[in-house]
């Protein structure tokens, strides 16, 4: 209840100032959902892409997927072992900032299904899903940690232009074009999520 206690909080110091015409503060309550994951206090953050078999926790758009191969993938055993550690809900990294999609999407060949990585002829080749199922299965709450900065898409790093930091490396102001292909992409992925996926759990 720390994060409940702390807006209503916030809402009594707005209210003592409100002969002064303060501003209203800043955001909205949190739901009575994001209320129950806080106070689940234990959850478990799963993610791996191509750049695992780098040893590398994330990459930078550029892994291989030829060489993502993870054939011992088993989202059942991945649910015992979250149960023993005493886990209540799980968030997958369906997708890093390196743009790898865990999921098959259907707007980037950059993804686990794709015939270019190996693990694409496995039938369980999109991992998003069968952890989403196992788990579900066992009534853990489930979530997907979706990264918008894409340093593989063209949209996001486009490649006419040297890349900087981990910002879109153009100007949105000069080209909002390129920058509203993004937004589309990113979009469409999110709602891809949500609706074929998550199936409306957030």
């Amino acid at each position: 209840m720390k994060i409940f206690n702390f807006f209503f909080l916030l809402l009594i110091c707005s209210g003592l100032s409100a002969q002064e015409s303060a501003p209203k503060p800043y955001g909205v309550l949190p739901s009575a959902r994001q209320l129950k994951w806080h106070e689940m206090g234990m959850y478990v953050l799963v993610h791996f892409t191509p750049t695992t078999f780098e040893n590398k926790e994330w990459g930078y758009g550029d892994a291989d997927p030829a060489i993502f191969n993870p054939t011992q993938f088993d989202a059942n055993q991945i649910v015992t072992a979250v149960k023993k550690g005493g886990f209540k809900g799980l968030i997958l990294v369906s997708k890093h900032h390196d743009g790898f999609c865990m999921f098959d999407t259907k707007y980037t060949d950059y993804k686990i299904t794709d015939a270019h990585t190996p693990f694409s002829t496995n039938p369980r080749s999109n991992v998003t899903k069968e952890i989403f199922t196992a788990f579900r299965k066992e009534n853990f709450w489930i979530g997907a940690y979706f990264s918008k900065p894409d340093w593989h898409t063209d949209y996001y790093w486009w490649k006419q232009f040297p890349v900087s930091d981990r910002n879109p490396n153009y100007s949105i102001q000069k080209h909002p074009e390129q920058w509203k292909k993004f937004s589309d992409y990113t979009h469409n992925q999110i709602n891809e999520l949500v609706s074929e996926l998550l199936g409306g759990y957030i």
